[in-house]
Order: structure tokens, then C-alpha cells, then sequence
């Protein structure tokens, strides 16, 4: 029964990621958490002249696959053209390699991919690039299920160090656990606090996080926020093996309810009791985690020489 339910979340993921995913040479795996579209989730437009083209990526470790959607490659492909997307400093390994294929099969450009987490692209001249958000978040949540990563999944982490040294592997993970929920946006910026952390469980630690994040995408000569949602959120990460860890569960609360009421049982379906008091005065002034949420975004535009953009809220 469990592996009949896998196989269902797994199939809404991809479907909500509007691709599909053959995998070459592994067996897909149940521990990785599947999240369901938000209320907010926003479906990515259609490629305009790359229908049909595919990605076939083959990561530094894990399996290979490929990725089927034309709007992957077609960002690509304009990525690679976009001189405010240029890295002039790219440094680090470039262990994974990104195939784009015409609809015939015939692979038109070939890049390598950073393995260490850097979002860089390089071309066959070795001039790097930033790759789109959506495409690497895509790419790497797809992987997820097929024990496949663009870099380690598996987070290294000893009790003993606190949740501090957690922190390295949240924005990553967070991400790629969030994307079937958020849908299509030029870039992502998110904040977020740790409240605290249970583990009490031997091979298992669940972890409490206030969640604060946004989608933005230029359009018409602005930066527009395309969607955004702040609430607290709990991540469960399981032992695998020593001191490795896998995110295995991730929920945030729904803070779309009217009345004080409603909103403290929602955020109840995450949190212990203790951290109740401090959240909801929190979810009272988000003010603070929006600020910062803007400050993210025009960082974002400054490094890319876009700042005369303007950013909607």
C-alpha cells in the first residue's frame, strides 16, 4: 500500500512541475517529502519556439535523466544570452553536465553544471552563467525522487551541533522541497528563523522554522512578486546512515484563514504547544520578514545591473 501511495504523490509532483521525468538507471525511492500545490501556485508559461526540446541531465552522482520540458531549455538557451546573467568569478567543480536536445534527439548545446550548489552554468568556451532558478530547483526536485541530486542531498549533521549547523542546507532544501507548491517565477528569496528542534527520536529530528518567502518575475519593466506566504513550517530529516541525514517531511501552515481562531489551529497542525505565544504575535507584524524579502530582491537586481526595475509588492 505504502508503495502504491508513493508512486501516486510522485506522479502529482511531476505533474505539478508540468514535465515528465524518464529515468535512466535507478529505482525511485519513497523518503523524500512530496508537497502539494498552494493556493497561490503559479503554472509556468508555455516555451514560445522550443516545443518539444528536452534536457537530459547527467549529475556528478545519481542517476541520469531526462527532463522533457520545453520551457526548461528554452530558458536556458536565452539564460546563456542574458549578459546581466554572466559570472565573471566562477569557481568550484563543474561535475554535472546539462544536454539540450532538439525534438529529434539531436543535442544542440552541452554545459557543465556546478556540483557544489552554485547556481552557474558554463558553455563549451567555459564562460559561466547563472541558470534560472526554476529550471535548477526543477531539475533538482525531480531528482530527489530517484535518489538523484545536482549536489549531495543528503545533509551531514550530528545532533550535537545544533540546529546552527543545519543552516548551510536549508535555503537549498527549502527550495526544492517548496517549488511543486510555488510554481514558476524568475527568482526566489525566501528568509526564515529557526524556533527550535525536537530530538528526542533516535534516527529522526523535526525541525521548526518561521517561513517567510516570495516569487518575483520582470515583467513590463518591473520586478513583480508573482506570489508570496509567511508562516511557520516544520521539516522532518531521517537518519540514513552515521551522521547523514535526509529531508523526509516538510509542512508549512495555511495562513489564509480569517479569524484568530482558525489561524492558531492552523499553525497548531505544525507547531508544539511551547512555540505558539511567540508565533502568533509574529504572524501578527510580518513586516520585519517582508523587509527582508525586499532587501533580497533588490540585492538580486543591483548584482544583475537591473536596479532601475522597479519591485512590486
Amino acid at each position: 500500500m505504502k508503495s502504491k501511495l508513493a508512486a501516486l504523490f510522485l506522479a502529482v509532483a511531476l505533474l505539478l512541475a508540468g514535465c515528465n521525468l524518464p529515468v535512466l538507471d535507478a529505482p525511485p525511492i519513497t523518503a523524500h517529502p512530496q508537497v502539494t500545490a498552494a493556493p497561490g501556485y503559479v503554472e509556468a508559461p508555455a516555451p514560445t519556439e522550443y516545443e518539444g526540446w528536452s534536457l537530459r541531465v547527467k549529475p556528478a552522482n545519481g542517476p541520469q535523466a531526462l527532463l522533457t520540458d520545453g520551457l526548461a531549455a528554452q530558458l536556458i538557451l536565452a539564460a546563456e544570452q542574458d549578459k546581466s546573467l554572466r559570472a565573471s568569478d566562477a569557481t568550484g567543480r563543474f561535475g554535472n553536465r546539462v544536454e539540450v536536445l532538439d525534438p529529434q534527439g539531436t543535442v544542440q548545446r552541452t554545459y557543465s553544471l556546478n556540483s557544489e550548489g552554485q547556481l552557474l552554468l558554463k558553455d563549451k568556451d567555459g564562460r559561466a552563467f547563472r541558470i534560472p532558478e526554476y529550471v535548477y530547483y526543477l531539475i533538482e526536485q525531480q531528482l530527489w525522487a530517484y535518489a538523484g541530486s545536482l549536489k549531495d542531498s543528503l545533509m551531514v549533521w550530528q545532533p550535537s551541533a545544533g540546529t546552527e549547523a543545519m543552516e548551510t542546507d536549508l535555503d537549498r532544501l527549502i527550495k526544492t522541497a517548496e517549488l511543486p507548491a510555488w510554481g514558476y517565477a524568475d527568482a526566489y528569496f525566501q528568509t526564515y528563523e529557526v524556533l527550535g528542534e525536537d530530538t528526542s527520536a533516535r534516527d529522526q529530528v523535526r525541525v521548526y522554522i518561521m517561513l517567510s518567502y516570495a516569487g518575483y518575475t520582470i515583467k513590463d519593466g518591473q520586478f513583480d512578486q508573482s506570489f508570496q506566504c509567511t508562516a511557520p513550517a516544520r521539516l522532518v530529516f531521517s537518519r540514513v546512515q552515521g551522521n547523514r541525514w535526509q529531508l523526509t517531511d516538510f509542512r508549512q501552515a495555511d495562513p489564509n484563514v480569517k479569524g484568530r481562531q482558525a489561524l492558531y489551529d492552523n499553525l497548531r497542525k505544525v507547531l508544539p504547544y511551547d512555540y505558539m505565544e511567540d508565533v502568533m504575535k509574529e504572524m501578527g507584524d510580518t513586516s520585519a520578514l517582508a523587509q527582508e524579502i525586499h532587501r533580497q530582491a533588490a540585492d538580486y537586481l543591483r548584482a544583475r545591473g537591473l536596479s532601475d526595475l522597479t519591485i512590486g509588492d
